[in-house]
């Protein structure tokens, strides 16, 4: 069943991590490990690849979304 609204939900599933990780992260990132960090990143670039690549289907641009596709098999394990 196709969700026309997904990428907004994901969206807004960001948003809502990034208020909910203001006080334990955000606040502090001085405190946060390098581990802690790398985490973060690659769970934001999770979540950006869950918004963008619906994105670039609806726009035709399926070339650019099997090449994000593609950057998953490395994103996936780390």
């Amino acid at each position: 069943m196709p969700l026309p609204h997904a990428p907004a939900l994901v969206a807004a599933l960001l948003l809502l991590s990034f208020l909910a990780f203001w006080i334990p992260y955000f606040s502090q990132l001085s405190v946060a490990s390098r581990y802690v960090h790398f985490h973060v990143a690659t769970t934001l670039a999770w979540m950006l690849l869950l918004i963008c690549q619906p994105l670039l289907m609806r726009a035709g641009r399926h070339d650019l979304h099997r090449s994000l596709g593609k950057a998953t098999y490395a994103l996936v394990p780390l």
